[in-house]
């Protein structure tokens, strides 16, 4: 897997996100250098705790516009759950 979606953490809790799609829109404009993560990162997302039941979880992830969740313990970052993965894997063990 080729990760291009990025979580933006700070003191070690995730704050943000930029996705691949945004990436593909900034790298045309000469100033993506000098652009900090802050200005262009998505501040609106959900993101799913370590010890989250997928099962009860599924409806908000299937419901939602986001594709790729921030998986925290204790407020840390700890994995990202891709959703085509996770449909993906659904499929195979039906």
């Amino acid at each position: 897997i080729r990760q291009s979606d990025f979580p933006i953490v700070k003191d070690g809790v995730v704050v943000g996100f930029v996705y691949a799609s945004m990436l593909n829109q900034l790298t045309n404009l000469p100033a993506i250098n000098y652009i900090p993560a802050s200005e262009v990162m998505m501040r609106a997302f959900k993101s799913l705790y370590a010890g989250d039941k997928l099962s009860v979880k599924m409806s908000d992830i299937l419901s939602s516009d986001q594709q790729v969740f921030p998986v925290t313990n204790n407020g840390l970052l700890v994995g990202l759950l891709y959703k085509n993965q996770l449909l993906s894997h659904s499929k195979i063990n039906n």
